[in-house]
């Protein structure tokens, strides 16, 4: 009997903490923080989660054109006969393509800090640190686990 109780109780505290984590906000993976994380609101707000948007537009892009060229080149290398030429002038063209777009929005990116007034560029760099430490433990994290394996 006590150990049925016991079960029961994992079970329905595992329920009720996944219940309570899928109802936190969660972050997109290197996603540019938002609006509320900059501490922006109105005009500035909107006009930064458009600029966000597009950022995870590119980058989910890129996910899948990396994705699609891996699997078509993984069958070329099947072939006796492949156009290694053709396709590297394709996925060339793509990058070019790609990274003209993420100029154009980089650029629109600082505009946008140019335009905000001093306390929010302040607001914005504090940020923006913290953005950048976060990078840095992770990549720390990431050098740590390539260097421990065997």
């Amino acid at each position: 009997m006590l150990r049925r109780s016991l079960i029961f109780a994992i079970i329905a505290g595992c329920t009720l903490a996944t219940g309570a984590y899928a109802t936190l906000p969660h972050r997109l993976p290197f996603a540019p923080p938002t609006s509320a994380e900059l501490g922006l609101a109105g005009a500035s707000a909107t006009q930064w989660d458009g600029l966000r948007q597009e950022t995870i537009a590119l980058r989910n892009s890129v996910r899948e054109q990396v994705k699609e060229r891996s699997g078509q080149f993984a069958g070329m290398l099947d072939q006796t006969q492949p156009d290694l030429r053709g396709f590297t002038h394709t996925v060339q063209h793509e990058v070019d393509t790609t990274l003209a777009q993420a100029r154009s929005l980089q650029e629109r990116k600082l505009d946008f800090y140019d335009s905000l007034p001093p306390a929010q560029q302040a607001q914005v760099r504090v940020a923006m640190k913290a953005e950048l430490e976060r990078a840095q433990r992770l990549r720390a994290a990431v050098l740590t686990l390539l260097q421990d394996a065997p």
